[in-house]
């Protein structure tokens, strides 16, 4: 997934949703939903809030390309 500015804020783009290990698609799929803020200094903070238990840490790593 990256993380992509516009003009409203940022955009979290993901791919295509497959079954694990092959190319063949899952209509099946339930997106999940995430919440992501940064701060003033740069920092970012992200959750998933995909489930009926609240919210959960996601754990981010940039990749500079």
């Amino acid at each position: 997934m990256n993380i992509v500015p516009n003009a409203n804020g940022y955009i979290l783009k993901g791919s295509r949703p497959t079954y694990p290990g092959s190319n063949a698609r899952n209509p099946n799929y339930q997106p999940d939903t995430f919440y992501v803020e940064s701060n003033y200094g740069g920092n970012w903070k992200m959750r998933n809030c995909s489930d009926y238990h609240g919210c959960l840490p996601v754990r981010m790593r940039r990749i500079d390309r």
